[in-house]
């Protein structure tokens, strides 16, 4: 048995281009650059500088207003967190007293303190100088 043989492939001169390659065309934006003279393109880019540099005073000019504010608003912000902190600190005294007042074992403590009474159980201790004579 004998294996198929490949087929020679003939290319046609009609399957090849028949226009040349075309040159590569300038961009619409430099070809409209290059027919424009001199003193058009130098308004231009002078009249580009301008409307930039007024677009960057008026940044700064925002920029120098909103500092301040921003530095007031940091101490405004420093203020109310040392509030807060009191506020905690405040908070938690409170927390102790408040599990301190509803602790069956001191309540007799708690009443003695808050009215000056003492129970009847209680001796009453003075304490006196010493006479001293020489």
């Amino acid at each position: 048995m004998t294996a198929p043989q490949p087929l020679n492939v003939v290319t046609s001169p009609q399957s090849r281009r028949l226009y040349p390659p075309r040159q590569r065309r300038l961009s619409r934006r430099s070809a409209y650059l290059a027919a424009q003279s001199p003193l058009a393109l130098g308004l231009e880019v002078g009249a580009k500088l301008a409307v930039n540099l007024l677009l960057l005073a008026a940044i700064v000019s925002a920029l120098m207003k909103l500092v301040p504010y921003f530095q007031n608003q940091r101490a405004r912000l420093q203020a109310v967190d040392t509030a807060v902190k009191q506020a905690e600190t405040e908070t938690a005294e409170l927390r102790t007293d408040f599990s301190r007042y509803f602790d069956p074992s001191q309540a007799s403590s708690i009443m003695q303190e808050q009215s000056g009474r003492k129970s009847p159980l209680q001796r009453t201790v003075v304490w006196t100088e010493p006479d001293y004579n020489p």
